[in-house]
């Protein structure tokens, strides 16, 4: 089949939707689909920048915009502390007033693309940015020839806990109703989610449905769990964001910092200004190569759970692949049912989000015997592809 896959965030962008996409695109490829990508173009020199992925096999078409918000959307850390101050507040103010980030700049290019004189069996649009989706509909006013339209979404636009919008929930829920009802299938990456969004769209209930996210099998390499070999030593990893608002990275490190058998690594963005203790090292975002190099050290990756909501970090999904322990913190909101579906994977190992729940976790870690964890099945690339594909 002839398939068009649409993200607006470039696959060499380091983030955790790049890796969702690279895992579902090697699915697609696996089966032997022949694979069109519209993406945009990335500057080299922007600190997100991470090209470590063969896509060689693809064709694709890609878009440029060198304007203001482009830049906002993708700010350099490394640039002057100035520039880099004004940026973010101009981007602070763009959220709240926007629905969709400056990505939806690149809507109006999809009158210059030479898509429309094929026909593409399935066309999948992946979210973030959500401006994906409305690039589509966009493509399908212009005359794209298609049989199904599928709307892959990380975050729905009215669940997102990370949004900074001004704009009333009502309003939003509206804005997501007529988005998903143009498609023929909206997936969602977290079973909860999909529920929620039926019960908020009942009568598009029907073209609603859930797929995990595939796991990173780049991962398998390297990664055996080595507490074996530290003699009683643990090193700890948290690679991800962290604004207080999204998660509550504290009880991990206030347990850790009181266990001296514990090296803990965090890195990532966040509003917070933790700082460098003894056992305890802070980085800001990674590049994915310096990102991976921590974890395949680590003995332990955790997941830090969101304080609310239906979604369910995609990295322990990423991770599954790997041979180290996955520990998930959930908070309260929706605990009980999160950790019965965790357990369905017999992958992951789960604590209450509190100090004295992971302190107790660890020590119980510290001396256990190595285990070799296998990779869910369903979570493999080609099987989440065939599971996206029997949907037709």
């Amino acid at each position: 089949m002839n398939i068009l896959f649409v993200t607006l965030c470039p696959l060499e962008a380091n983030t955790s939707v790049s890796i969702s996409n690279l895992g579902l695109l090697k699915g697609f490829r696996d089966l032997d689909h022949n694979i069109t990508i519209i993406m945009p173009d990335l500057d080299k020199n922007a600190s997100y920048y991470d090209k470590n992925n063969d896509l060689s096999s693809y064709n694709i078409i890609r878009m440029t915009n060198n304007n203001l918000g482009q830049k906002v959307a993708t700010i350099n850390s490394n640039s002057s502390g100035l520039e880099h101050k004004a940026l973010m507040m101009l981007r602070k103010i763009y959220l709240k007033l926007n629905l969709f980030d400056r990505s939806k700049d690149y809507i109006n290019k999809a009158n210059e693309l030479c898509i429309y004189d094929q026909f593409f069996d399935i066309v999948i649009s992946t979210s973030d940015p959500k401006t994906s989706h409305l690039f589509i509909a966009k493509c399908i006013k212009n005359g794209l020839n298609y049989g199904k339209w599928i709307q892959h979404w990380g975050d729905p636009l009215s669940g997102d806990v990370s949004s900074q919008s001004v704009f009333p929930k009502w309003y939003i829920k509206r804005v997501e109703h007529n988005v998903i009802k143009k498609c023929d299938y909206s997936l969602y990456v977290s079973p909860f989610t999909a529920e929620e969004q039926k019960k908020n769209h009942k009568d598009l209930s029907e073209k609603i449905g859930f797929v995990p996210l595939v796991c990173d099998e780049s991962y398998s390499i390297n990664s055996e769990c080595k507490n074996s070999k530290r003699e009683g030593k643990l090193t700890v990893a948290f690679l991800g964001d962290y604004s207080s608002h999204v998660r509550n990275i504290l009880p991990l490190y206030n347990a850790c910092k009181n266990l001296d058998f514990i090296t803990l690594i965090i890195a990532g963005n966040t509003d917070l200004s933790l700082q460098n203790t003894s056992n305890i090292r802070i980085y800001p975002r990674l590049k994915q190569s310096d990102a991976k190099a921590i974890e395949n050290d680590a003995d332990v990756v955790v997941s830090v759970g969101n304080l609310y909501g239906t979604q369910i970090p995609g990295k322990i999904y990423y991770l599954s692949a790997s041979k180290k322990v996955i520990l998930v913190t959930l908070e309260e909101d929706k605990k009980e049912e999160m950790k019965k579906y965790l357990n369905s994977y017999n992958r992951f190992d789960i604590a209450d989000n509190t100090e004295e729940s992971i302190s107790d976790y660890l020590l119980r870690l510290k001396n256990r015997i190595n285990t070799d964890y296998n990779t869910p099945e369903i979570l493999l690339p080609l099987n989440i592809a065939k599971k996206v594909i029997e949907l037709m």
